[in-house]
C-alpha cells in the first residue's frame, strides 16, 4: 500500500526525448529516471500525461512507426504495456490516458488518417492484448455537442435582440 500511495503523491514528467534514447517518465520528486528507455523500444520517442487508475499509474507514448502504447504502473519502477500498440492501427501514433470513469479508463488517440479516437480499458487488463473495447465517440461527446447547440443559439438570440433594440432607439 505504501507504494501505491507513493505513486499517487509522486508527479511524473513527461518528457521527448531522441528517436536514440526513446521516451523516459521522470519523477520530479527524485528527479530520478523510473523506466527504461523508450519502454524498449527506441520508436517511444515520447511520454505523454499520465492517469492513476485503481491504484495504478498509466503512461501513453509517441511511436510513429508501430503505433502509440499505454504502460501501467503500481510501484513507480516496474512497467507493463497493457494494450497492443496503436491498439492494432499503427496510424494510431500517440495515446493520452486522460481519465477514469465508470470503472474504466479512457485513453485518447492521435491518428492524422482515420481520426482520433477514444479507448476504454477495463482494469482486468494485464498484459499486451488486454480488454480493448471502442468506445462510441458521438455518444461521449453528445452532452458537449448539447451545450454548445445551447450557447450558439443564446447568442443569436442575443444579437438579434440587441440589434432590434437598437433599431428601436434609431427611430425614436
Amino acid at each position: 500500500m505504501k507504494a501505491i500511495a507513493g505513486i499517487i503523491l509522486t508527479l511524473f514528467l513527461a518528457t521527448i526525448s531522441t528517436m536514440t534514447f526513446g521516451a523516459n517518465a521522470l519523477s520530479l520528486l527524485k528527479c530520478e529516471q523510473v523506466n527504461i528507455d523508450g519502454f524498449g523500444d527506441s520508436n517511444n520517442i515520447a511520454t505523454f500525461p499520465s492517469a492513476v487508475f485503481k491504484g495504478s499509474l498509466y503512461v501513453g507514448t509517441l511511436n510513429w512507426v508501430t503505433g502509440g502504447e499505454v504502460w501501467r504502473t503500481s510501484d513507480g519502477t516496474n512497467w507493463t504495456q497493457v494494450n497492443i500498440d496503436g491498439f492494432g492501427d499503427p496510424n494510431n501514433t500517440e495515446t493520452y490516458p486522460a481519465a477514469s470513469f465508470d470503472g474504466n479508463l479512457y485513453v485518447g488517440t492521435i491518428n492524422e488518417v482515420t481520426g482520433g479516437e477514444i479507448w476504454r480499458l477495463s482494469r482486468t487488463v494485464s498484459s499486451v492484448g488486454g480488454i480493448s473495447v471502442p468506445v462510441d465517440k458521438f455518444g461521449l461527446l453528445a452532452p458537449y455537442i448539447g451545450l454548445a447547440s445551447t450557447i450558439l443559439v443564446t447568442t443569436v438570440a442575443t444579437v438579434i435582440y440587441v440589434k432590434r433594440v437598437k433599431r428601436r432607439k434609431e427611430k425614436q
